[in-house]
């Protein structure tokens, strides 16, 4: 499939009817460049999802700074770009920053299991057995999944909480919540292997 031509001047005059506050020209524009948009995020952050919530980020701030274009100093498409770019960088130093917390190999736990084997030895076995399972499952997933399910089935956390913590909205975390669950069942495994 060949790849469309974007029309610079077509993309700018679009851009000064977005200046006019015409909400169909915002329509418009997304029309034309939101794929070509999306893509560019995608390879900044190599995440599907995480691209979706840029684009909708983007266009927001395009349409809230759209006065602040000028074509003589550079192309729509260089702007644009420049917006998701700045965007995308955004949302990975947000989702890098929740990431320190190692979950997945499970190390803040050792000492907690182990005073439990002492003590429960029974007990103790069962957890450690549904840590590993829980750890193998969760690399399965992608990170947003993973992270997710983690904070709320590991440690309690509320959507609300967890989307303030990873930076997003809340109907972003039920997603990631359920599509990871839904693999998770998919998987048709044993829990005790």
């Amino acid at each position: 499939m060949k790849a469309r031509k974007i029309n610079e001047d077509e993309i700018a005059a679009i851009l000064v009817r977005c200046q006019k506050n015409e909400k169909a020209a915002l329509t418009s524009l997304y029309i034309k460049v939101s794929s070509l948009l999306h893509h560019f995020a995608m390879g900044i952050v190599h995440n599907d999802a995480l691209s979706c919530e840029i684009i909708q980020d983007s266009f927001i701030q395009i349409w809230e700074n759209v006065d602040s274009f000028d074509v003589k100093r550079g192309t729509p498409l260089s702007w644009m770009r420049t917006i998701v770019r700045n965007k995308a960088i955004d949302k990975l130093r947000a989702e890098n920053k929740h990431l320190r917390w190692r979950f997945a190999d499970g190390e803040e736990h050792i000492d907690e299991i182990q005073s439990d084997l002492d003590t429960q030895p029974d007990e103790a076995l069962v957890r450690i057995q549904l840590h590993h399972f829980f750890a193998t499952q969760f690399e399965r997933l992608p990170k947003d999944q993973s992270i997710s399910l983690r904070l709320a089935y590991l440690h309690g956390y509320s959507r609300n909480e967890l989307a303030d913590m990873l930076n997003t909205n809340v109907n972003t975390v039920k997603s990631w919540l359920r599509r990871g669950a839904n693999s998770i069942r998919n998987q048709d495994c044993e829990v005790f292997e």
